[in-house]
């Protein structure tokens, strides 16, 4: 019997085009290509490579052009991942190849020495892989059941054993014996007694891609709230069972165990687990306590792998070797079959919408995965998104909570300080007394300090006395940060740098003409170092963690004790978990809540509780201590132990009169060029096709258009900027509409236009 002829649509990689194309499919490969592989075909006079988006046996009406081969090694896509593609394509409103791009990230490298079929052969063949070690399942129980009293008459086994559970179940060879003055012959033997693997791993690649130490993991019980969150999970794992569940709890409830338990019942079920986290940086706590629970069956993903590490971790995870695999937003992607559950922790935070091409939001993709798949999706956090809170209000998420923390830990005493109101010293003039005093008092006892500003370098701006100029970056309409330290004037958004000038570029004028204004972290651990010339006072913010392992340096330095007062950004705001802090002090609450951004108020009441919740965590009480301008802001009052209710009342409320999110729909059109007049010019031809096209939609879903406008950051990256704004009713109308503008566009505008569907950042 003759097979049918099969044919195939295929999104090119590599390729500047935003449509896919047909192929037929040879007879020869009749059986090895499916939906989801990458195989090699003809492209005008040059051959690409390409995933196979679509299978079908109709015969097209033209003719087509043969698929030439099936890329070795490469397994296709799973089936839920690449619906996951399509499903981003039509949401974003981006070709399907820009979305296979970010999902599969070595087409770049493959595609570097020409086109063939063994490209990810060859790709493989260069990772340069050295010997790692890992503790077996079993070595866990054996250390807390007689902290491996059957090694006393091998010491050397011993300290191998302690060594790598300190360092959290998995390090290099070399590294091992170093640390634990042992040899590998020592390694063999553990290894024959079913303790450890030995297996292989990119060089320099810890498992986390840093130094991870584990924290203790003896206590595992849960308390009456987190059993009853953690019953309503697994009664939606077991059966198989699609369901969103908001897991609400404050700072130090617990919620990091209910993941792990849950993970738990998922591989007992036979399924596999994808836990999501804002950035990894900000996660090497909860990826530690992971990887020691689940020694040698968890995965990290993120963008800020090497390749080498990247195709080590993508071949474990094809392959069916880990259970778990734990990343950034981009781990959504992650090629794992037979998923049986997905966390999204700490879900509300930006960094889950990626703001360039695709511009998809890792919460959204993550629940539609689940939904693919047919798995419970927990959405976790202290301080929801409105849009969640809005869905659990609708119905449909159901809410699990946790209302208190886990042991003897209470919630921290919280004080605002009306920075309007008091009269700080001149050595420490960013410091109310109320807030030097506690800095003082904590010191003396022994105990650690935390200290947020969410501006980093010394001052915010230098501006002309003469003149009134600020110094602006040539490439974005923003003024530039002055950094003390490295004495450089930096532009925050597009990293430009120049030395600080002698005199007023506009007006000439030199000597004290040119003045600070603002601060920033930098200026605050000067003020700290005058008041206090003993302590131990460290800084961290982008500028002192661009170093791999920087950061994991000056975690580990105030777990130990060796840091007095911390002083940070955001950084030190979110998922750390630190016994010896008794005292957060806030320098200023206001530096998000005046943004011209309509989610300034939500961030603001999440930042603030985010970074109060590191206070207090053990058995000594924290305290709190927020400076503001603004003492009476509903979100400052709510992060001050107010009713998060009542904020969600007061916020949601306004978002309705304002027919904003969650209760409209929206498409930010984002028009730039590096010439002024041609972003206006596509700006105004940007509106008469949207307005054209709404016209079609229907009246009671249609709610109209705003803009064109300068976007608040008018110049950015040296190109101008100006934003069209789209709302609806319902995403589909918003989609229909935004989808016929743009095919309206002539295709030299629409290369100046691109499109944030539902965006986070307004800026």
């Amino acid at each position: 019997m003759v097979a049918r002829q099969r044919y195939v649509t295929v999104s090119p990689l590599l390729v500047p085009v935003d449509k896919s194309f047909d192929y037929a499919v040879p007879e020869r490969l009749t059986d090895a290509v499916t939906a989801g592989s990458m195989v090699v075909v003809p492209f005008g006079k040059r051959r690409i490579f390409g995933v196979v988006a679509r299978i079908t046996d109709i015969k097209p009406e033209r003719q087509l052009k043969f698929v030439e081969s099936v890329v070795d090694d490469f397994r296709s896509m799973p089936s839920d991942l690449l619906s996951l593609c399509l499903w981003m394509s039509r949401m974003c409103l981006c070709p399907l190849n820009a979305v296979l791009e970010t999902a599969f990230p070595f087409h770049r490298k493959m595609s570097g020495k020409g086109i063939d079929r063994t490209a990810f052969q060859a790709l493989q063949r260069r990772t340069a892989l050295e010997k790692n070690v890992t503790v077996m399942k079993g070595a866990f129980t054996m250390a807390d059941a007689d902290d491996f009293a059957g090694l006393e008459r091998a010491p050397a086994q011993r300290r191998v054993m302690k060594t790598l559970l300190r360092e959290g179940g998995s390090l290099p060879a070399r590294t091992l014996v170093r640390i634990a003055d042992a040899t590998m012959q020592t390694v063999k033997e553990l290894e024959k007694k079913g303790l450890v693997f030995v297996g292989w791993m990119p060089k320099d690649m810890s498992p986390s891609g840093e130094d991870e130490t584990a924290p203790s993991e003896n206590d595992h019980t849960l308390n009456p709230d987190q059993r009853e969150a953690f019953g309503s999970v697994c009664s939606a794992i077991i059966p198989q069972k699609h369901q969103v569940f908001l897991l609400q709890g404050v700072t130090g409830s617990g919620k990091t165990e209910i993941y792990m338990q849950a993970a738990r019942c998922c591989i007992g079920n036979g399924k596999k687990a994808l836990i999501l986290v804002p950035e990894i940086a900000l996660a090497t706590q909860i990826i530690a306590r992971f990887m020691k629970r689940f020694a040698g069956r968890v995965a990290i993903w993120h963008s800020s792998l090497s390749m080498s590490e990247r195709l080590f971790e993508w071949n474990r995870i094809v392959s069916g070797e880990v259970d778990i695999v734990i990343g950034a937003r981009s781990a959504v992607f992650a090629p794992l079959e037979n998923i049986g559950l997905i966390v999204v922790d700490e879900e509300h935070e930006s960094s889950y919408k990626q703001e360039h091409r695709p511009m998809y939001h890792a919460r959204d993709a993550a629940v539609q995965r689940a939904k693919l798949v047919g798995c419970p999706v927990v959405l976790g956090g202290a301080t929801p998104s409105l849009e969640t809170i809005h869905m659990v209000r609708s119905g449909k998420i159901k809410r699990l909570t946790l209302p208190s923390r886990v042991g003897a830990s209470e919630m921290p005493d919280i004080a605002i300080i009306d920075m309007r109101r008091v009269q700080p010293s001149r050595v420490t003039s960013l410091f109310s007394p109320a807030l030097i005093n506690s800095v003082a008092e904590t010191f003396e006892k022994n105990e650690q300090s935390m200290i947020f500003l969410n501006h980093r370098g010394y001052a915010q701006y230098i501006q002309c006395f003469s003149c009134g100029e600020t110094i602006k970056c040539p490439l974005c309409s923003v003024n530039m940060k002055y950094h003390r330290m490295e004495a450089l004037l930096k532009c925050h958004i597009c990293g430009h740098s120049e030395t600080k000038p002698e005199r007023c570029p506009n007006c000439g004028a030199g000597g004290s003409a040119l003045r600070y204004y603002g601060f920033g972290t930098e200026r605050v651990m000067n003020q700290l170092k005058r008041k206090f010339k003993d302590a131990r006072i460290q800084r961290m913010d982008r500028d002192t963690v661009t170093r791999r392992g920087e950061y994991r340096r000056i975690i580990n330095a105030f777990e130990e004790r060796e840091i007095d007062i911390l002083v940070g950004t955001q950084m030190i705001a979110k998922g750390l978990d630190f016994p010896g802090v008794t005292l957060v002090g806030v320098i200023s609450a206001d530096s998000i809540i005046n943004m011209p951004d309509f989610r300034a108020g939500e961030r603001t009441f999440q930042l603030l509780t985010q970074v109060a919740g590191r206070a207090g965590r053990r058995d000594i009480p924290g305290r709190v201590i927020i400076q503001t301008l603004n003492p009476d802001h509903p979100a400052i009052r709510a992060a001050a132990g107010g009713d998060p209710d009542d904020f969600y009342d007061f916020e949601l409320k306004i978002r309705r009169e304002a027919l904003y999110p969650p209760f409209t729909q929206m498409a930010n059109f984002i028009i730039s060029s590096e010439d002024e007049r041609e972003s206006s010019a596509v700006a105004n031809e940007t509106l008469a096709a949207l307005e054209k096209a709404a016209k079609n939609a229907k009246k009671n879903e249609y709610i109209g258009l705003l803009g064109p406008a300068e976007a608040p950051f008018f110049k950015m990256h040296n190109r101008f900027r100006y934003l069209v704004l789209l709302r609806g009713a319902s995403i589909k109308v918003v989609l229909a509409v935004a989808r016929e503008a743009m095919e309206a566009l002539p295709a030299t505008s629409r290369k100046c236009v691109s499109v944030d569907v539902n965006p986070q950042n307004m800026m």
